[in-house]
């Protein structure tokens, strides 16, 4: 097993962890966030670079939602 297959299994175990803790609380979806971003890096360090691409979209998806939560807009379930 390679360094980089560790780091993205990882990543990607991580995000699935996080991502049924997916919840209104800001900590919860920063992690989520970061965690993205570092599957993305992983994505593209691995060469797949359609799904790099894919894990940026989301980590900025979460990074908006985040940026929702703290400024106290209310967000739609």
């Amino acid at each position: 097993m390679t360094w980089l297959f560790a780091f993205g299994m990882l990543a990607a175990s991580a995000v699935l962890l996080w991502c049924t803790l997916w919840s209104r609380r800001p900590f919860v979806v920063l992690t989520v966030a970061a965690l993205c971003t570092l599957t993305s890096i992983h994505r593209f360090m691995h060469g797949a670079w359609l799904l790099g691409v894919l894990e940026a979209v989301w980590a900025v998806f979460a990074i908006r939602h985040w940026l929702r939560l703290t400024s106290g807009v209310p967000v739609k379930s």
